[in-house]
């Protein structure tokens, strides 16, 4: 017999002050400290080392999807996104992009069939090819461009960092009114736009001190657009689990909740960087140049 939802994920309910103690502040601390060094290690080395990671995350974000769609631990929907996601995880990290992308094709495919004729309907089950494994694989592909890669994956990871770091440090400082209560009772509009300063001027220090002074601007309308495109994967993530009635996608990182709880923002971000990118390569293509 599988569990239904509402016992493995906490139910929504009104932000208390009191459940924020110094126990899980220390968890948090104690996360960030496994999560931060071995993410940088892995851009760092690139290679299997980076596609072995995004693919770790990749399966337990579409395991936390699928049992929130679906209610229950190990549905179809995840045996299908899975067993689709393990093999375009293998095909990405030898470079084969298209493929992956096909077969991502195949598995969304059937699991939104699954998802016909069920309360919520088989778009939902089905999405989650598109709003976890796509971006997961575009991050690959860009860590492995040969050129950049590198590069242009630390901006990314940094400024995502930095703009909900900056979020939180603004929110918490200057306060007022909230961005969107029904979605997310503790957004505030300082937050979120000195979360997007903070990554704009992140991805200007970055590129300042990567690429040379005359790149500065543009990293930073960069950075700024990356930002954007973080805080709106963090709300799209929120209001899919209010739908759902869950507060948190899982418990598997202690102090954070699940794994797509903190890559919510990343998903967004990295489609946004690596979009213009790929679109840009295909007409490099295209062109024979």
């Amino acid at each position: 017999m599988t569990k239904p939802t509402s016992d493995l994920s906490h139910k929504v309910e009104q932000p208390s002050k009191s459940k924020f103690s110094i126990a899980t502040l220390k968890m948090r601390i104690a996360s960030a400290l496994v999560m931060v060094p071995t993410a940088l290690a892995a851009v760092y080395f690139g290679g299997a080392t980076f596609s072995l990671l995004i693919a770790v995350a990749g399966l337990v974000m579409i395991f936390e999807w699928a049992r929130m769609v679906d209610g229950t631990q190990l549905s179809f929907s995840f045996y299908a996104l899975g067993i689709a996601g393990l093999v375009a995880f293998a095909l990405a990290g030898t470079g084969y992009y298209v493929n992956a992308y096909m077969v991502i094709s195949v598995g969304g495919m059937a699991a939104w069939l699954s998802g016909i004729g069920k309360k919520r309907g088989g778009y939902w089950h089905g999405l989650g090819a598109l709003y976890i494994l796509v971006p997961s694989i575009a991050l690959i592909w860009l860590r492995n461009e040969p050129a950049y890669g590198r590069s242009l994956t630390f901006i990314l990871f940094f400024v995502v960092w930095a703009t909900d770091s900056g979020a939180y440090v603004f929110g918490k400082w200057l306060g007022g009114p909230k961005l969107n209560p029904q979605v997310s009772p503790k957004k505030t509009w300082s937050g979120t736009l000195g979360g997007i300063l903070t990554g704009a001027c992140i991805a200007a220090f970055a590129a300042f001190y990567r690429f040379g002074s005359p790149t500065a601007a543009y990293f930073f309308l960069l950075g700024a657009a990356l930002a954007v495109a973080s805080v709106v994967g963090d709300l799209v993530e929120s209001a899919a689990k209010r739908s759902f009635g869950v507060k948190d996608s899982s418990g598997f990182i202690p102090g954070h909740g699940g794994v797509l709880d903190r890559l919510d923002g990343m998903l967004f971000a990295t489609l946004a960087m690596t979009g213009p990118l790929y679109l840009f390569a295909v007409f490099d293509f295209v062109m024979g140049r």
